[in-house]
């Protein structure tokens, strides 16, 4: 985006030119560039989009931007097709960075591994209500980003520096914090809520503190620049005098509530998410951890799913239907037999389920494994090898 950016007055500059040229010598020049940008577009379409899911990814940052670039110069190629623009492309591409950041916690969750649901058992209503939700967070997200950027990053260059150090100052000092807190053993939901609202309220008290003394001389001057342009002279004495008697003496008229009440109210709100975010936690909708050692009595609870490690259609019902995704060998007479667990209520916190090829890796780095017993525990140690990657371990079996 930034590189786009930084060539589009280039760009705009080489379209001006070359439409100033005769109409055939600007086709010539246009359609020299399109027939490039095709042969790219075609040759991308060919070798990278065919590649496998993991080599795709390796190289998508090499190659992804051909069918961009492509699409761009053929979409604005003569004036007229620039004259005109979808309303909803251009909505839409206010909100990019949102939208990409608030997937990975509103479409899915537990690190994109799963599914936010709020009905169980219809997929499409449940996609509807969390798309509902997840575009109008994102538009919230990005009305409240532009004015915090105002408010934080304002115009003058000295307030500006001078937030950009009170900003540093308080990440600083919330990352201490939670270092003493965790440090000290202390992070539970109730100390976590104590700090949030004490260090919130010192928060607020800090930017009540240097902002309302400014604040009052803005509304102040805003005040006597209405009333010089109400009229006649007197009526502007009149409404000046009251205007200064009203704003003047605005610290004096402070009183206790006023300044006691949002911090409250943001306690309030604290104490309330973290009751709701206790009561999910205590349900089950919590991140994916260390399984508690009362999921003994559910480890044995499953079946073994057929599973045709050579067809990626068996595989990926195997996938959505039993939650099985590290089958990784193809036997030559195709069906393979694969252990699934059952699933278990959520407030069990019991999510079993196979790990992929990394995640079995990173949890076994550095870390020896000893095999010991007869042919059961050989095909263990091949099973093994194949989630680890090896695809080929106890083929001759």
């Amino acid at each position: 985006g930034m590189i786009f950016a930084i060539n589009y007055p280039i760009t705009m500059l080489w379209f001006r030119k070359i439409e100033a040229r005769s109409t055939r010598r600007q086709w010539m020049g246009k359609m020299a560039v399109a027939f490039g940008m095709l042969y790219a577009l075609r040759a991308w379409v060919k070798g990278p989009l065919t590649y496998p899911k993991i080599q795709y990814n390796e190289t998508n940052p090499y190659f992804g931007f051909i069918p961009l670039v492509a699409y761009i110069f053929l979409r604005n190629l003569t004036p007229t097709m620039r004259s005109y623009s979808m309303d909803l492309l251009h909505e839409i591409g206010k909100t990019t960075l949102e939208t990409y950041l608030m997937q990975h916690h509103i479409w899915l969750s537990s690190n994109s591994k799963t599914v936010l649901t709020f009905i169980p058992g219809w997929p499409r209503v449940n996609l509807v209500m969390v798309t509902f939700i997840y575009v109008l967070l994102t538009r919230k997200i990005h009305n409240l980003t532009l004015l915090l950027r105002t408010i934080i990053l304002p115009d003058d260059r000295e307030a500006c520096i001078r937030s950009l150090v009170g900003l540093m100052v308080a990440i600083a000092g919330f990352y201490c914090t939670a270092f003493v807190v965790e440090e000290m053993g202390m992070s539970n939901l109730m100390s976590v809520g104590v700090v949030s609202i004490v260090c919130g309220t010192l928060l607020y008290q800090s930017v009540m503190d240097s902002t309302w003394a400014t604040y009052r001389e803005a509304a102040k001057a805003a005040k006597k620049s209405l009333d010089a342009d109400l009229g006649d002279s007197d009526d502007h004495n009149t409404t000046t005098s009251e205007s200064e008697f009203s704003t003047g003496n605005a610290e004096d008229q402070e009183t206790t509530i006023s300044r006691f009440c949002p911090p409250l109210i943001g306690a309030m709100v604290v104490l309330v998410i973290g009751l709701i975010w206790n009561g999910f936690a205590a349900t089950g909708a919590s991140s994916i951890g260390r399984l508690p050692p009362t999921c003994d009595a559910f480890v044995n609870n499953g079946s073994w799913i057929p599973i045709d490690g050579c067809n990626e259609a068996s595989r990926s019902m195997a996938y959505r239907e039993n939650h099985v995704s590290s089958f990784g060998m193809c036997l030559p007479h195709g069906n393979a037999n694969i252990w699934a667990w059952d699933k278990q209520p959520s407030h069990t916190h019991c999510r079993f389920g196979n790990r992929d090829e990394m995640q079995v890796k990173k949890v076994l780095n550095n870390r020896k494994v000893v095999f010991i017993g007869d042919s059961m525990t050989r095909n263990l140690y091949h099973a093994s090898l194949r989630m680890m990657g090896v695809t080929g371990s106890g083929a001759y079996d």
